[in-house]
């Protein structure tokens, strides 16, 4: 594993924090899941392949405008919040399906260190 440490950082090169650790297994976890999922989205069925979605697209948004997209994406994703505790309220045919969201800044906002 890896860090990106200053010059004047205290902190070892190469380890991360057990938060940091934490995130990047879950990160991890999740890619690992979705590169499953690719070498073997041909084993399933033609609807489950014409459902299943890549995106990815660059968002110019301020912090506010940041919080919106989560929170309105977030309330799509518990809708079916219920269906992880309670088996009668899956709807026949479904399946787990991973939905992952990471938002970031690609770059630092001018003037900034």
């Amino acid at each position: 594993m890896w860090a990106c440490v200053s010059a004047t950082s205290p902190r070892i090169p190469n380890q991360l924090s057990p938060a940091k650790s934490l995130e990047r297994m879950v990160f991890d976890r999740a890619m690992n899941r979705l590169a499953s999922y690719i070498s073997t989205k041909a084993s399933f069925p033609k609807v489950w392949q014409e459902a299943s979605q890549n995106v990815e697209t660059i968002l110019w948004v301020t912090p506010a405008e940041l919080e919106e997209v989560t929170h309105e994406v977030l309330g799509i994703f518990n809708r079916f919040r219920d269906r992880i505790s309670d088996p009668s309220t899956r709807t026949e045919g479904s399946l787990p399906v991973e939905a992952l969201m990471f938002t970031y800044p690609v770059r630092l906002p001018e003037g900034s260190q």
